[in-house]
C-alpha cells in the first residue's frame, strides 16, 4: 500500500507517512501463569505492539479461547486445574490456528520434547529476557500468518472448477 500524503511542506513537496488500512487489528496475546508474577513478566514486554490477555488458569483461558480471536497462547505447564499440555491439546483440536508456546520454571528437556510433539510452537523455561520474549512471539506470528495464508490459498484452489486440458 501506498503512503498517503497528509499535508504539503511549504515549498510543495507533500508529506508522506504510512498509514495502515483501518481492517488490521492488533494481534491477540493470551498470557495463562498461577502466579501474577510470572503473567506480567511474560505480559508487560508484549503489550506495546500485542493486544495482551492473562488467565491464571485452564479453565478461563479456555473460556476466554471460545470468546476472543487468540492469535496466540503462551502458558504455563503447571495450571493449577489442567497441565499446560492438556491446555495445548485443547487448543489444537478447537483453535488450529491459534499457535501455542509453553513456559516453565524448570528447564526439562523431557517436558520440551512433549510439548514440541504435542504441537507447541516453542518452549521456554522462566525467566526469559524480553527481547528473546518478543523474537519467539514474533516467529510464532510470522508462523501462524503464514498458515493462515496457505489456507486461504488452498480454499481458492479448491473453489476453481475443474478445467478440461485439450
Amino acid at each position: 500500500m501506498p503512503p498517503r500524503a497528509f499535508r504539503v511542506l511549504p515549498y510543495g513537496r507533500p508529506l508522506t507517512l504510512y498509514s495502515p488500512p483501518m481492517s488490521v487489528r492488533r494481534k491477540t496475546i493470551l498470557v495463562v501463569d498461577a502466579g501474577e508474577e510470572a503473567r506480567e513478566a511474560l505480559a508487560a514486554p508484549l503489550r506495546r505492539e500485542y493486544r495482551v490477555l492473562r488467565a491464571a488458569a485452564g479453565g478461563p483461558a479456555a473460556e476466554i479461547l471460545m470468546k476472543e480471536e487468540v492469535d496466540l497462547l503462551i502458558t504455563d505447564v503447571d495450571l493449577p486445574d489442567m497441565s499446560g499440555a492438556e491446555l495445548l491439546q485443547l487448543s489444537r483440536v478447537n483453535f488450529p490456528l491459534t499457535e501455542v508456546i509453553l513456559t516453565s520454571a524448570r528447564a526439562d528437556v523431557d517436558q520440551a520434547v512433549d510439548a514440541i510433539k504435542l504441537g507447541a510452537f516453542h518452549f521456554l523455561a522462566r525467566p526469559v529476557s524480553p527481547d528473546a520474549l518478543r523474537t519467539i512471539v514474533a516467529h510464532a506470528e510470522a508462523h501462524a500468518d503464514r498458515n493462515r495464508r496457505l489456507l486461504r490459498l488452498e480454499d481458492q484452489v479448491g473453489d476453481q472448477a475443474p478445467r478440461e486440458f485439450i
